[in-house]
């Protein structure tokens, strides 16, 4: 199995941008995401039992037709065998039929570990953990006066400043909580800090994620 790795926090905290700068490195597979456990959580009891082979089966399918529609298409991928992502899940859960996608997805780009950015996954932690084995969370976090201007002059999200100051809270509150249990499990990113002293930034976050840096012609970290 690949190497699990989260971004978490709220969006519109610069979450694209690190993803698009840790998916240059040689071990990261980094793709858009399709937010599989966000969206097909709340739709689970619809499945039953998924114990029983055939609502799995159609979970599964569900699953990767998902992820074969998502609006940025997968590198080097654009279908999954259905049958090899059911033999990859060491249980019939929703969680495991996303780490078999995730892990299907890093090696068809040869990668070692893959980075999801599904932000609010941070509230599913526990499922994390216990299928992915303490997987390492990147923490980034933004001002929460920013992330409400942004939101409002996005075409996603909620609008109304109280809605989503009272989200990002919630969200930063979870975060904290999961790096005070597992210091070692999270490592807090500032937005702010990683556009004002980019090169700092990402060494400190590579040696969190054992990421090898590379240095460029003028001296700079680089994963090319």
């Amino acid at each position: 199995m690949s190497n699990a790795l989260f971004m978490v926090g709220e969006q519109r905290s610069g979450s694209n941008l690190l993803r698009v700068m840790l998916g240059q490195a040689d071990e990261i597979a980094a793709p858009h995401p399709p937010h599989i456990l966000e969206r097909m959580m709340p739709l689970l009891p619809i499945y039953g039992d998924l114990e029983q082979q055939d609502n799995f089966v159609t979970l599964v399918d569900d699953v990767c037709r998902l992820v074969e529609r998502n609006p940025v298409a997968w590198e080097n991928i654009t279908a999954f065998d259905r049958d090899e992502v059911v033999s990859r899940c060491r249980q019939n859960s929703l969680v495991a039929v996303f780490g078999a996608v995730m892990d299907m997805y890093a090696e068809a780009n040869g990668k070692e570990k893959w980075l999801c950015k599904s932000m609010t996954y941070i509230r599913y932690s526990k499922e994390l953990d216990a299928y992915f084995g303490d997987p390492k969370y990147i923490y980034l976090y933004r001002d929460g006066r920013d992330v409400t201007l942004s939101f409002t002059k996005a075409v996603i999200g909620d609008k109304h400043p109280y809605v989503i100051a009272q989200k990002w809270a919630e969200l930063q509150r979870l975060c904290l909580s999961e790096q005070a249990l597992s210091p070692n499990q999270v490592y807090g990113v500032c937005y702010e800090e990683l556009t004002a002293e980019p090169e700092p930034v990402l060494r400190g976050l590579c040696d969190f994620l054992d990421i090898q840096v590379q240095t460029g012609d003028a001296g700079r970290p680089s994963f090319e």
